[in-house]
């Protein structure tokens, strides 16, 4: 309802496809929790299964939480991790087991629109390329293909888009909050 609300409200940017573009101030601020239509800013931990913990070489407690999403996230991911760290810092995985099978204008999306959040990424990447598409379906280069926003404080909530043989998955770092 509140993506519908802002398409019909809030002018948008269009990228070279016709797709909507969120618009952002070029600082993520808070932008990327505008992406998701799960609300990664309080997750219920009531909801997910704790996989694992693990203690850090600086002595933090790591548990690890997974839960199968009821919907596909921006059209790409099926499932969702949690990793929090020393019971406060919460990082939010969203993944896909089926890298294969996922659909190019969904993804392209997906990059243009962390583009528009953060701007050019931190290896200078900019909007969704043919390269990017090459690479995502080649296997001697999935490691050229992703994005990532690792600048911090710069961006508050750094991001990382990657894909290996097994998985694509989006990482966000810092996301807020977790509830019981």
């Amino acid at each position: 309802m509140i993506r519908l609300l802002k398409k019909i409200f809030v002018p948008g940017n269009i990228d070279s496809d016709g797709q909507e573009l969120l618009t952002s101030s070029g600082d993520d601020g808070d932008g990327i929790y505008n992406l998701f239509a799960t609300n990664i800013a309080r997750l219920p931990l009531s909801t997910f299964t704790q996989k694992h913990s693990e203690v850090t070489p600086g002595g933090e407690l790591v548990n690890t939480y997974t839960r199968d999403l009821e919907y596909k996230e921006c059209r790409i991911f099926d499932s969702l991790t949690l990793k929090v760290i020393g019971g406060s810092n919460t990082n939010v995985i969203f993944r896909n087991q089926e890298p294969e099978r996922v659909d190019m204008l969904h993804l392209r999306t997906l990059v243009n629109n962390l583009y528009s959040i953060y701007g050019p990424d931190s290896g200078g990447k900019g909007l969704f390329s043919e390269e990017d598409e090459q690479a995502y379906n080649d296997s001697r280069f999935y490691a050229l293909f992703g994005r990532n926003w690792l600048e911090y404080p710069r961006f508050r909530h750094p991001v990382i888009l990657r894909r290996t043989d097994t998985e694509i998955s989006l990482s966000v770092w810092g996301a807020r909050g977790i509830s019981g």
